[in-house]
């Protein structure tokens, strides 16, 4: 459709002759052009073409993947927030009316646990720790050490290691 992989990034496709760019991140999209219906036009022959895409206004760029930019008028520092993630967290886990913590960790190391109890519950570990990695990685760094204490466990999860991931969302 005319369009081609950028020398410096080959996940950003530039069109050879209109205003138009697209990003593509793992299942995501970014579209930047000047008008929306030729993101619409464009959107609308990769479907007749046969892709499943759906086109879905995100707001502007910033929120992108999540993460917030919020950057005041006044020139402080820019904060990022993944307020979005955090809250979908806190719901998969069902840990909406959960007592805060002050530490994301004990002051204890997370240990193996070889002859603790099974992890039981509803939600998947991995699936929670892998969230968490992305959270911790971007917006929150003050709970990478105790997210990557449980990411260690992920191949046999025992009640205590949730238990740990539980007091990570209380923090």
């Amino acid at each position: 459709l005319g369009f081609i992989p950028s020398d410096s990034d080959p996940c950003l496709f530039i069109h050879q002759e209109l205003p138009i760019m697209v990003l593509n991140y793992c299942d995501d999209q970014i579209w930047l052009c000047p008008e929306n219906a030729m993101i619409e036009d464009y959107v609308g022959k990769l479907k007749d073409l046969g892709y499943d895409l759906t086109l879905e206004d995100e707001g502007d760029i910033f929120g992108f993947l999540g993460i917030n930019f919020d950057r005041p008028d006044n020139g402080s520092k820019i904060t990022l927030t993944q307020t979005g993630l955090i809250k979908k967290i806190i719901n998969y886990t069902g840990m909406q009316k959960a007592t805060p913590r002050d530490t994301p960790a004990a002051q204890e190391p997370l240990g193996s646990d070889k002859d603790g109890d099974p992890f039981d519950e509803e939600w998947s570990y991995r699936s929670c720790v892998g969230m968490m990695l992305y959270l911790s990685s971007n917006t929150r760094p003050d709970i990478q050490y105790a997210v990557h204490s449980v990411a260690r466990h992920s191949h046999n999860p025992k009640k205590s290691h949730g238990q740990a991931i539980k007091r990570i969302i209380r923090y």
